[in-house]
């Protein structure tokens, strides 16, 4: 009977043990995609959350706060995917980045998504986007020709692999009060604040001072609107 007992205690205090590793780990999880407002105050925060933004559900229903302005120092800044929460950017500006990328439209963030907001943020740096040429986009650029020599339509869809714009890339949320100045390079559709303002964009109380340049649909505030944008400039 002692013997029972005493083997009982011991796999009581295993098991005990157990259950203690197990707690302790679990509070040691990182809780940083769970948490729903994320404060950022580095660059590398910025990182962070750029790569955790590869996909619509780590940012939506969160709130992004901005506590201070953060210079890169002429880094190379890696944009935002998608964005479907509510950014705060609390009038801080992050300035001295460059975003270089190829073949695909650009921005600090890629994509506002719709119901998305992104409010009181202020950028300073370079954007350059340019369509990297290869032998289907030579075969595609061929058949275009062609199509419009003899009066056909033809859809292509690299268009789309050139937007670029300052705050969005493109937008079907909100931007209110943000600004961009420096400069942005692209080929269609770029704009100071967003390369394309699509059918439920909006785009409030926002200022572009930086140099636009492109080869199709330029603006400064967008290269391309079917939303809405007012006193914006």
């Amino acid at each position: 009977m002692k013997k029972c007992r005493k083997r009982f205690g011991q796999l009581f205090a295993v098991f005990a043990l157990v259950i203690n590793l197990v707690l302790s780990t679990i509070s040691y999880m990182p809780v940083f995609a769970e948490e729903s407002t994320i404060s950022i105050s580095t660059a590398e925060d910025l990182k962070r959350l750029a790569e955790n933004c590869v996909y619509d559900a780590f940012s939506k229903d969160k709130q992004v706060v901005l506590l201070n302005d953060i210079d890169l120092n002429g880094g190379v800044l890696k944009p935002i995917a998608v964005f479907c929460g509510v950014f705060e950017g609390n009038n801080h500006t992050i300035r001295n980045f460059r975003l270089e990328e190829k073949g695909s439209e650009k921005g600090f963030f890629i994509r506002v998504a719709e119901g998305a907001v992104v409010r009181g943020l202020n950028l300073a740096g370079e954007i350059s986007v340019a369509n990297e040429k290869n032998s289907q986009t030579n075969a595609k650029d061929t058949i275009a020709n062609l199509a419009k020599t003899f009066g056909l339509k033809f859809n292509d869809d690299t268009e789309y692999a050139r937007i670029a714009g300052g705050i969005a890339g493109s937008n079907y949320g909100t931007i209110q009060g943000c600004t961009f100045s420096g400069r942005i390079t692209g080929e269609i559709k770029v704009g100071g604040i967003v390369g394309e303002n699509r059918s439920a964009g909006v785009v409030d109380y926002c200022m572009n001072t930086a140099e636009v340049s492109g080869d199709q649909a330029v603006g400064g505030v967008a290269g391309s609107n079917q939303g809405r944008i007012e006193s914006s400039q």
